[in-house]
C-alpha cells in the first residue's frame, strides 16, 4: 500500500494562519488610515457647516459674517459641530461599513469672538468687507463724483468722451486743464459783486448813534446763542430729537477692559487704510441726521457716545461749530473786505474816543463775532443738507455785522452752498477721525447690536463667533476578529478657521 506523505499540506496549514492574520494586518492599517483621514474630513466639513450657519440678518444688512447662535463658552457651537459630526461620519447613511465612525465628541478651542482684542476683529472684519464687496460701490462714487457717471451708473456726456478718447488714445490732459480754466475764469466774472463789498459800503460813513445798536446787537446774538444753546440755531426739526435715556446693559462698549482682551487669536495689526474704511463703512451703513429715512442719529451716537438723541446731536453741532469757527476765523482774520466792514464799524463806535487800542480790540471782537455768525450758518447749512467748503474767501462769504442777528434769527436762512464743499457726512467722517479709536469700534457694535435685537431678541456681539478651532474624536471598531488585541480604535481630527472676506 502506498504512503502519504501530507508535508505540504500540513505546512501550508501551519502557515496558513500567519498569511491571513498578514492579509488583516495590511487592510486593517489601510482602513485605519481611511479612518484618520476621514476623522480629518469629518472635522473639517462639520467646522464649515458651523460657520456656515452665519447670522443672515448682519450679512443682509450689514455685510459681515458672525456666528451668532453661540456662548463664550462655544456650548452652542460644540452641539452642533457634534450634531454634523454624527451625520458626516455615520457609515450607515453612505453606506460605507468599513470607515464607519461612531461616538464622535468636540471640543472647542481658540474662540474669536467679535468683542474680542479692543475690537480688532470687527474692525478687521468690517474693514475686509470694505476692501472686497465695498470696493465697487467706492469706485462708483469716484465715478460719479468726477462726472464719469450719473447717479444711475450710466456714462454721463464727460464720461462717454473720456471712455472714447482713452479708447483710441488721444486724451490731452492739458487741453481738457486749460478749458477748465477758461470755464472758472467766465464764472467768476459772471458772479455778482461779492457780497462783502456791499457789507463795507453800507457800514461806512456810520455815525456813532447809528454804530453802537449795532455792535450791541452783534454782542447780544452772540450771547444769546451760548445760553440758549447751538442746536436751536442750527437743527430746523431740534424738539422733535428724542430726550429717551440709552440703557448700555449688555452692549459691546459697556465691556471692561479685560473683557475686551480675548486670547488674540486671529488678530492681526490694522493696515493704512483699515480705519479710514471703517469710518467710511459707518458713514454708509448707519443713519444721521440727514439721512431721508433716518431711524435714529446712529452716526452721532459712534461719535459721541451720549445717552441720549438730542444730546449727542448737540455734541456733534458743537463740534462742527468748533471745526467751523477755527476755518472762519482764518478767512475773518485774513480776508481785507471783511476787516474793512469790521473797522468801519469800530472806527464808527469808538473813534470818537481817540484810542487807537481800544479800536482796534473793538474791530477784533467784531470780527470773531463775525466768523462765529458764519460758523453757525454753516452748521445750519450742514445740518439742512447743504455743503460748506472746508476754507472759505470773501466771495462764499454770507454773514454781515449789520445783519447778524437777523440772519440768525431766520431758520430759513443758510449760508452761500458750494457743489464741491464738504456735506454733513462728509463732515461726520472728520469728526470720526479725530475720535478715539476703540471706542468708535465698539458703539458701531452698540448700534449694529440695537438694531438686529429688534428681530432677534438675544442677539449680542459679546457671543459673536468670527474664527475658532475645533478637535474631534471618535471610536471605530475592528472588523476582522482575526486580530483580537485590536479590537477598537479612537481617531482625532482637528479643524481650524473664520470667515473670510467675499464679494457680495
Amino acid at each position: 500500500m502506498r504512503r502519504i506523505q501530507g508535508s505540504i499540506t500540513i505546512f501550508l496549514s501551519l502557515i496558513l494562519l500567519s498569511i491571513l492574520a498578514l492579509i488583516c494586518v495590511c487592510l486593517e492599517s489601510a482602513r485605519a488610515a481611511g479612518l484618520q483621514a476621514s476623522a480629518q474630513m469629518c472635522a473639517v466639513s462639520s467646522l464649515q457647516s458651523v460657520l456656515a450657519g452665519y447670522d443672515r440678518i448682519l450679512w443682509e444688512q450689514y455685510g459681515l459674517f458672525f456666528f451668532s447662535d453661540s456662548d463664550r463658552e462655544g456650548t452652542r457651537l460644540v452641539q452642533i459641530a457634534k450634531d454634523y459630526a454624527e451625520k458626516n461620519g455615520n457609515a450607515e447613511a453612505s453606506g460605507l461599513d468599513w470607515f464607519r465612525l461612531a461616538n464622535p465628541a468636540v471640543e472647542a478651542e481658540h474662540l474669536t469672538f467679535a468683542t474680542d482684542s479692543h475690537g480688532d476683529i470687527f474692525r478687521q472684519a468690517v474693514s475686509d468687507y470694505m476692501k472686497t464687496a465695498g470696493a465697487a460701490e467706492s469706485a462708483e462714487m469716484l465715478f460719479e463724483k468726477l462726472g464719469l457717471t450719473d447717479s444711475a451708473g450710466e456714462l454721463t456726456e464727460t464720461g462717454e468722451k473720456w471712455e472714447a478718447s482713452s479708447k483710441e488714445e488721444e486724451l490731452d490732459v492739458k487741453n481738457l486743464l486749460q478749458e477748465y480754466d477758461d470755464l472758472k475764469e467766465e464764472q467768476a466774472e459772471a458772479e455778482a459783486q461779492p457780497p462783502a463789498e456791499e457789507q463795507v459800503r453800507e457800514t461806512a460813513g456810520m455815525s456813532r448813534e447809528q454804530a453802537e445798536p449795532v455792535v450791541q446787537s452783534v454782542m447780544n446774538t452772540i450771547r444769546s446763542i451760548g445760553r440758549f444753546g447751538l442746536l436751536g440755531f442750527v437743527a430746523e426739526d431740534a424738539a422733535s430729537l428724542s430726550n429717551d435715556v440709552l440703557s448700555r446693559e449688555e452692549l459691546p462698549s459697556s465691556l471692561t477692559a479685560s473683557e475686551r482682551e480675548g486670547d488674540g487669536n486671529g488678530r492681526r495689526d490694522p493696515g493704512v487704510l483699515d480705519y479710514p474704511l471703517f469710518y467710511e463703512y459707518v458713514v454708509r451703513n448707519l443713519d444721521c441726521y440727514t439721512s431721508e429715512q433716518r431711524k435714529g442719529c446712529q452716526v452721532e451716537y459712534v461719535i459721541t457716545g451720549k445717552n441720549t438723541e438730542r444730546k449727542c446731536v448737540s455734541s456733534v453741532a458743537a463740534r462742527l461749530f468748533a471745526i467751523r469757527y477755527l476755518m472762519d476765523q482764518t478767512t475773518a482774520l485774513t480776508e481785507p473786505k471783511l476787516q474793512k466792514e469790521a473797522e468801519t464799524l469800530a472806527a464808527a463806535a469808538l473813534g470818537w474816543t481817540g484810542i487807537v487800542p481800544m479800536v482796534e480790540g473793538l474791530k477784533m471782537i467784531l470780527l470773531l463775532a463775525m466768523a462765529m455768525g458764519e460758523s453757525a450758518l454753516d452748521v445750519r447749512t450742514l445740518f439742512s443738507g447743504g455743503r460748506i467748503p472746508l476754507k472759505k474767501d470773501a466771495s462764499s462769504w454770507r454773514m454781515s455785522l449789520l445783519h447778524l442777528a437777523d440772519t440768525l434769527g431766520d431758520l430759513s436762512e443758510k449760508s452761500e452752498e458750494d457743489e464741491d464743499g464738504l456735506s454733513y457726512e462728509d463732515y461726520m467722517r472728520i469728526l470720526l477721525l479725530l475720535n478715539n479709536q476703540e471706542e468708535i469700534v465698539y458703539r458701531t457694535m452698540d448700534v449694529i447690536q440695537q438694531e438686529i435685537c429688534r428681530t432677534e431678541p438675544d442677539f449680542r456681539f459679546a457671543s459673536c463667533i468670527y474664527s475658532g478651532e475645533i478637535h474631534l474624536t471618535a471610536e471605530a471598531q475592528s472588523i476582522f476578529p482575526l486580530i483580537p488585541a485590536i479590537s477598537e480604535y479612537s481617531f482625532t481630527g482637528t479643524a481650524g478657521g473664520g470667515y473670510q472676506p467675499v464679494v457680495k
